[in-house]
């Protein structure tokens, strides 16, 4: 099962099977098209949308063409034509849709001609949009961006983590000034006050004991003894420890280097939330239990 881009890519390659059809080739090579279509999830999903949404039957009009107007209903023709041709050859299929040249011929192959630049591409242009709006919303990236968007938003997080969720929100304001104007590499040290005043926050709401000697500035150290406390154990322990470490240090290097770049800081942001919220959970957790 492809994703993301591997799922446009794959999807694109499938369609260029499509191009220059003979019309005694259409059925073969459009129903090979729709068994895959149906045997990716995605996909899938986006036909029994598109099923649903139009009622094909009430679009159709015995001989004459089919009575669709809009982008979905054009689609969901095209979609009816790919479904017809898997059991008939495809001058019957399209015909029997009410769907033929304007124009009289007796050439067979005119059907497939006037049948998919008019029905077919844009089921097709109206699958690759879905799509790629699909997996752009289920991408790595995107989730990231949500799982932080969520912190933002959440009241009970405003309500027991006001510093931390202020820095965050000023933190993704920055993003959205001119680059010029911004230092990125000032975003790590906003990044590390966030991680600083995130750990003052869990204290206060678990008050989980820290060594004498270790210094309350010390957040990889802080943080270590949080997760512990929190109820984390064996490997995962370990490399959330490890994890929370490697992005305060990395927060550290950033800070000090000026050709740090908006992408870099955008990461560094979203990982600080990303741990933020791993946190959280585990507090929500311990809480609960």
């Amino acid at each position: 099962m492809a994703v993301g881009e591997d799922l446009i890519q794959e999807f694109d390659e499938q369609v260029l099977v499509l191009q220059n059809m003979h019309y005694e080739e259409a059925p073969a090579r459009l129903g090979g098209f729709l068994d895959w279509l149906e045997s990716e999830p995605l996909t899938n999903r986006i036909l029994q949308h598109l099923l649903q949404a139009v009622n094909v039957d009430s679009l159709l009009r015995g001989f004459h063409a089919p009575n669709a107007r809009t982008v979905e209903e054009i689609a969901a023709v095209g979609l009816r034509i790919i479904q017809t041709s898997r059991t008939r050859d495809f001058f019957h299929a399209t015909r029997s849709l009410g769907i033929k040249p304007p124009y009289n011929t007796s050439a067979l192959q005119d059907y497939c001609s006037d049948a998919v630049p008019r029905y077919i591409d844009p089921f097709i242009n109206y699958l690759r949009r879905k799509l790629t709006a699909e997996a752009s919303r289920h991408s790595v990236g995107a989730i990231s961006e949500a799982t932080v968007a969520s912190l933002l938003n959440s009241e009970a997080f405003k309500r027991d983590f006001p510093a931390t969720q202020n820095h965050l929100d000023k933190i993704s304001r920055e993003f959205l000034r001119p680059d010029e104007h911004v230092a990125w590499q000032n975003i790590a040290n906003s990044c590390r006050q966030t991680l600083i005043d995130f750990c003052k926050e869990l204290r206060s709401l678990y008050d989980f004991e820290i060594t004498a000697e270790t210094k309350e500035a010390d957040v990889k150290a802080v943080l270590r003894q949080a997760i512990q406390s929190l109820g984390a154990t064996g490997q995962f322990a370990d490399s959330l420890e490890k994890l929370s470490a490697a992005i305060w240090s990395h927060a550290q290097s950033l800070l000090h280097r000026g050709s740090t770049t908006k992408i870099e800081a955008i990461r560094l942001y979203l990982w600080t939330g990303l741990l933020i919220n791993e946190l959280t959970n585990l507090l929500l957790a311990k809480l609960a239990s």
